[in-house]
């Protein structure tokens, strides 16, 4: 670590602006569930929304998404939407074992109920 003798407040702006590099750099996906930032409304408020489509630039980074919300679909920037840490989460989970074999059982008594 290299320690420079800098104020209080440029060290957390110089933390800010990594942040937002690393954000760049993580991608956001087809199908995944964000929240797309308001800022007319506090942040329990702002819809959700599901990424139906990604724009990427000429330089290959992605700026631009269509993203589908409860009231129709609009093009929002990357800088507007926070990704919900549940798509990572959620795709693990479904492939484990247990959850397959539930799966199976499941989809073999529904099968049953019907005839």
């Amino acid at each position: 670590m290299i320690y420079v003798n800098v104020s209080d407040w440029e060290y957390l702006g110089y933390l800010r602006q990594n942040t937002n590099k690393i954000r760049k750099t993580d991608g956001i996906k087809v199908g995944e569930t964000v929240l797309i930032e308001d800022k007319n409304l506090k942040r329990l408020y702002w819809p959700l929304g599901r990424v139906t489509e990604i724009f990427p630039g000429k330089d290959g980074i992605t700026r631009l998404v269509k993203v589908k919300t409860t009231s129709g679909e609009k093009l929002c920037p990357v800088q507007c939407l926070y990704s919900l840490e549940i798509n990572a989460v959620s795709s693990e989970l479904l492939r484990h074992p247990s959850i397959e074999r539930y799966k199976k059982t499941f989809s073999m008594y529904e099968k049953k109920s019907k005839k």
